[in-house]
């Protein structure tokens, strides 16, 4: 009985960590990395870019997280975007304009 108990153990612990590693279910969302930078935290940026999550991507309005990070006065967080591809011009407003650009 304990080697049944354990072997059904042992499955079900190595279907969950399967399943939790291949990101599927908790992929990081655009919407995080805005919200990270909104309250300028760098680790939680740090991490999310580092998972991949689009640095360019905007929320309803058409801010990005890049937008957020300057807001707020988060130069460190801004260096992050930056460095990972974040572009300094808005994507609603053609670069050109000030007013739509972050930086």
């Amino acid at each position: 009985m304990y080697l049944k108990n354990t072997y059904i153990y042992g499955s079900v612990v190595a279907s969950l960590v399967g399943w939790i590693g291949s990101g599927s279910a908790f992929a990081a969302t655009p919407d995080e990395l805005i919200n990270a930078a909104k309250s300028a935290d760098l680790a939680t940026v740090t991490a999310l870019l580092a998972d991949n999550v689009d640095p360019h991507a905007s929320g309803p309005d058409g801010t990005t997280a890049l937008h957020w990070a300057t807001r707020v006065d988060a130069n460190d967080v801004v260096e992050a975007l930056l460095t990972a591809g974040a572009s300094a011009c808005s994507p609603m407003r053609a670069c050109y304009c000030r007013a739509g650009s972050p930086v």
